[in-house]
């Protein structure tokens, strides 16, 4: 288990630190793959098989795959990092101070809580995006705010519908923590409970987060499949031409979401393979992160399991 651990991040970790190192060296350069010639008659044009050309073929842009994806990556992966991290570190605030002041009326936002759970999240952040990254560009072709400012409304909004379930999470969470027989030896001691949140409930909460974190993560990426299927991309796109002079939506940024709806039209096609690239990078990501988190959730078990099973002390003789 610990070997599928270290592969697992290892693949995480490279193909978003490539991504950011080739960006700094070569600006997202993308080269374009040319017309194949024999005898100065034309036999072959994009998209190419990645027999035709290695590693992953060429798109109907003529662009290199590989390097489309390697570009996009960074996006792709920082966006779905940035957006669980804010996530766990707001919710940890809230849920915090309402587990610890408000614990008497954590139960009646129950039913608030749970439409989140039956609501369709996807639909509710293309309603209240569709203005900004695709009508406003379908009117003039061009965008009314700047790419920094579309992709921050796009981030904040993506942030924002996952708090609720996660605050009520850590929130129930805390009360449990604040009922348990060795914080309640810390109030008879005299510890108040600014010192109970700033020393003990961290030290009970970090190990679950981490693992929150990472299902967080595999949320957002999937959160991101189902924008992209719907044309609505990080920050918006625009109108290409392709080598079958068709104009094309495309993402401003390569994120694999915006692939995904970019090639998805080939499956169907002698071309199917270029439509399943971006979904295998995405699978390949999301297990690996299912990955770590089970060798997390393994550790965690063990180190309670460790310490005792009805009451009784188990010797830390595991090795993982």
């Amino acid at each position: 288990m610990r070997i599928i651990f270290y592969l697992c991040s290892a693949y995480i970790v490279l193909i978003f630190l490539g991504s950011i190192i080739y960006s700094f060296f070569y600006n997202d350069f993308i080269p374009i793959v040319s017309l194949k010639f024999d005898n100065g008659e034309l036999v072959a044009r994009p998209p190419y098989s990645p027999v035709l050309h290695f590693p992953l073929g060429a798109d109907n842009l003529s662009q290199d795959v590989f390097f489309v994806l390697l570009t996009g990556a960074k996006y792709t992966i920082g966006i779905a990092l940035l957006v669980a991290i804010s996530r766990i570190l707001i919710s940890l605030i809230l849920g915090i101070l309402i587990g610890v002041y408000l614990k008497k009326h954590i139960n009646k936002f129950t039913g608030i809580i749970d439409t989140f759970h039956f609501f369709p999240v996807t639909l509710l952040v293309y309603l209240c995006l569709y203005d900004i990254l695709i009508f406003d560009y379908q009117i003039d072709g061009q965008f009314t705010y700047s790419y920094t400012l579309r992709v921050a409304i796009n981030v904040i909004l993506l942030i924002l519908v996952g708090l609720p379930p996660i605050i009520y999470l850590i929130s129930k969470e805390c009360s449990y923590i604040l009922e348990s027989e060795f914080l309640e030896g810390v109030k008879i001691l005299g510890g108040n409970k600014l010192y109970i949140i700033l020393r003990h409930i961290p030290l009970f909460l970090f190990p679950k987060l981490l693992i929150v974190t990472a299902k967080e993560v595999i949320q957002v990426l999937l959160l991101l499949i189902h924008l992209g299927i719907l044309k609505m991309f990080i920050g918006g796109g625009k109108l290409k031409v392709d080598i079958f002079e068709n104009e094309v939506f495309q993402s401003l940024s390569n994120e694999w979401s915006g692939l995904i709806s970019n090639w998805s039209g080939y499956i169907w096609t002698t071309h199917a393979w270029l439509a399943f690239v971006p979904v295998l990078m995405f699978s390949i990501t999301i297990l690996s992160l299912k990955g770590i988190i089970k060798y997390a959730e393994y550790k965690l078990f063990n180190k309670y399991l460790n310490k005792t099973i009805k009451g009784k002390h188990v010797s830390n003789s595991t090795e993982l």
